[in-house]
C-alpha cells in the first residue's frame, strides 16, 4: 500500500495485529462479526475502510479496548473521504482577496453613515431635485412617524449595525443550552443476573447475564504456554462466579478449572472451529484467589497449570 492512503494502511496493520490476537481465520472472523469473509480480506489488506462497528467487533473479540482503534479509524476516514483537501466552495468568496472584502465592508459602513447622496455643485446652477441649503442648524421639533418621543433618528442605523452581534449572542446561548442534550446517555445498569455464587455451578456465563454490557467482569489471571495456547481465569462480580477460557490451542486439548470445595469444570477443543476461536468452561462459585486453571495437551505430557 502506497500513495496518499497512509492512514488507511496504518489502520489495516492494526487490524491485522488484532486478528492475530484472536487466532481466528477469515471464515471464523466472518462468523463472529457482521462482515463477510471477502470484506475482511479487503479490510485487512488495506483496500477498503471498514465500518466503525466492524472495528469495535474485532476489538471485542481480541479483548482490546476500542478507543485507540477508533481514533485511528477517524483519521483514516477523514483521509479517505478527502475532507482535509477540500477548499472553499467556488462562488462563495474563495478567490476574493481579503483587502477587497475589507474595502467592501468599509463602503457598506460609509453608506450607512451618509444621510443622503452627495451633490456636485456648479456655480450659478442648482438642480431641481436639490433642496436649498439650510441657513443654520436645523432643530427637530417632533418625532417622525415610527419614532418614539426622545428617540434619535439614528436608531435604525444602530439596529442595522448591531443586530448581527445580538444574533450571534443568542445563537451561542442556544448552542450552550443544547450541549447537555447532545451528550451520550449513560450506559444502563445491567439486568439482575440469572444466578450468583454457588448457584452458578455448571451454568453458562453468557446465558446467565454475567458478561452483558455494564456487568463487571474480566480476567483475574492469564497464562501463555510454550505451544502457543493462551488461557484465562475469568471472574464476574455481577454473578460472583468463575470460568476459564482457552484460545490458540490444538484440537484435542483439554482445559480444567479447579476451585477448592467446588466441582472441577472442564472443556475440550473438539475441532478446527474450536481451535480458531475461544472455548469456555462452565461456571463455578468460590474464591477467585484460590482458583487454578490447567491445560492438558492433546499429545500427552504433563499438565500445565497456573493460579489466580
Amino acid at each position: 500500500m502506497s500513495g496518499p492512503r497512509t492512514e488507511l494502511a496504518r489502520l489495516a496493520e492494526e487490524l491485522v495485529e488484532l486478528r492475530r490476537l484472536t487466532g481466528l481465520s477469515l471464515g471464523a472472523l466472518a462468523g463472529r462479526t457482521s462482515a463477510s469473509k471477502s470484506a475482511w480480506h479487503r479490510y485487512l489488506a488495506g483496500h477498503n475502510l471498514p465500518p466503525c462497528e466492524t472495528v469495535v467487533e474485532l476489538c471485542d473479540l481480541a479483548g482490546v479496548p476500542p478507543a485507540r482503534l477508533m481514533a485511528l479509524w477517524e483519521v483514516a476516514e477523514t483521509e479517505c473521504s478527502g475532507r482535509e483537501k477540500r477548499g472553499a466552495s467556488p462562488g462563495r468568496g474563495a478567490d476574493v482577496p481579503e483587502t477587497h472584502r475589507a474595502a467592501e465592508r468599509a463602503a457598506d459602513e460609509d453608506a450607512d453613515r451618509a444621510p443622503a447622496p452627495a451633490v456636485t455643485r456648479t456655480a450659478g446652477t442648482r438642480r431641481a431635485s436639490e433642496a436649498p441649503e439650510p441657513a443654520g442648524p436645523t432643530t427637530v421639533t417632533g418625532p417622525r412617524p415610527g419614532e418614539g418621543p426622545g428617540r434619535p433618528r439614528s436608531w435604525r442605523r444602530l439596529a442595522r449595525r448591531w443586530w448581527p452581534v445580538g444574533a450571534s449572542v443568542l445563537l451561542s446561548a442556544a448552542v450552550l443550552a443544547a450541549v447537555p442534550l447532545l451528550r451520550e446517555p449513560a450506559e444502563p445498569a445491567p439486568a439482575p443476573p440469572g444466578c450468583r455464587g454457588t448457584a452458578c455451578d455448571g451454568e453458562d456465563s453468557e446465558s446467565q447475564g454475567c458478561t452483558e454490557p455494564g456487568a463487571s467482569f474480566g480476567a483475574v489471571a492469564q497464562a501463555r504456554f510454550p505451544g502457543g495456547a493462551r488461557m484465562e481465569i475469568r471472574h464476574s462480580e455481577h454473578c460472583d462466579a468463575l470460568w476459564a477460557r482457552v484460545w490458540l490451542g490444538q484440537v484435542g486439548d483439554r482445559i480444567e478449572l479447579r476451585v477448592p470445595g467446588r466441582p472441577t469444570r472442564h472443556a475440550v477443543i473438539r475441532d478446527r472451529h474450536d481451535a480458531e476461536g475461544y472455548v469456555y468452561t462452565r461456571m463455578t462459585g468460590g474464591d477467585p484467589s484460590k482458583a487454578q486453571a490447567c491445560l492438558l495437551p492433546a499429545e500427552g505430557g504433563p499438565e500445565q497449570c497456573f493460579r489466580a
